[in-house]
């Protein structure tokens, strides 16, 4: 294999990974943007917490509210654990596990309902709060614009190496030390 073939191959082979990634995680924040901005025409529905709680997930200072909730739709009874959009796990991006959490718990020990979302196109489909995450949009964005870009590097790479006939691979420099 000559050089400008290799070339093109490592520059596929790494682009391929980072496209994939990059664009996932644009997917990934795209999702958590529809799925806010529907539920904000979602009906608000009364719904009785059965479970709460807001545990570590191992990692530093990470954690993660979890919680159940029950509630009627249009005379059928519905329970879900979804309790934010965009809410991928456990993690350490501000405060909003903590507060998501506490208010399940202070429902739940107080034995008072709490307000739901609910899709009524697909009542099945409800979350506690609506909002976007922007901590974890920033966080998520940073891999979507460095394995994006690096995609798209790799791949101009392999394309230049394809394409130009006056290509030459880069000169190996050797190390001599002083």
């Amino acid at each position: 294999m000559n050089a400008r073939d290799s070339t093109i191959l490592r520059g596929t082979l790494i682009a391929i990974p980072c496209a994939l990634v990059g664009l996932g995680t644009l997917w990934l924040i795209a999702s958590a943007f529809f799925v806010s901005f529907a539920a904000n025409d979602w009906v608000k529905v009364r719904a009785d917490v059965l479970t709460a709680d807001v545990v570590p997930t191992g990692r530093r200072g990470s954690m993660q509210a979890v919680g159940t909730y029950r509630y009627e739709y249009k005379g059928a009874t519905y329970e879900s654990k979804q309790l934010g959009v965009g809410n991928w796990g456990g993690d350490n991006l501000g405060d909003w596990h903590l507060r998501v959490g506490n208010h399940l718990k202070g429902a739940l020990a107080e034995k008072r309902p709490i307000m739901v979302f609910v899709n009524p196109d697909d009542p099945a489909q409800a979350v506690v709060d609506p909002d976007v995450r922007w901590a974890t949009i920033g966080f998520l964005s940073i891999f979507a614009v460095v394995f994006t870009a690096a995609a798209a590097g790799f791949a101009y790479s392999a394309y230049k190496a394809s394409t130009d006939k006056n290509w030459k691979p880069p000169k190996k420099k050797r190390y001599v030390p002083d």
